[in-house]
């Protein structure tokens, strides 16, 4: 048996599904803000019920396991 092909992550707070396999930086900001805004950088770090936890940078991906907790941050570039 090869499990739900969706799981649930938590992405600043909200539940939100997605495709189980690597959930990129930009995917997490998509499900956080809706769209990536060119003159905004954004923060992501995740955390598992196991105690893994890690960030991570444009282009970078983790994979996604129910229940990882996303934290998105957008931080003006000056």
């Amino acid at each position: 048996r090869k499990g739900p092909r969706t799981v649930t992550v938590i992405v600043n707070g909200r539940e939100k599904q997605v495709a189980r396999g690597p959930i990129s930086h930009e995917d997490v900001v998509r499900l956080a803000f809706g769209s990536e805004a060119p003159a905004v950088t954004h923060t992501v770090n995740w955390r598992r019920r196991n105690g893994e936890e890690g960030s991570l940078l444009a282009g970078e991906s983790v994979e996604a396991r129910e229940g990882t907790i996303f934290t998105a941050t957008a931080t003006n570039r000056s």
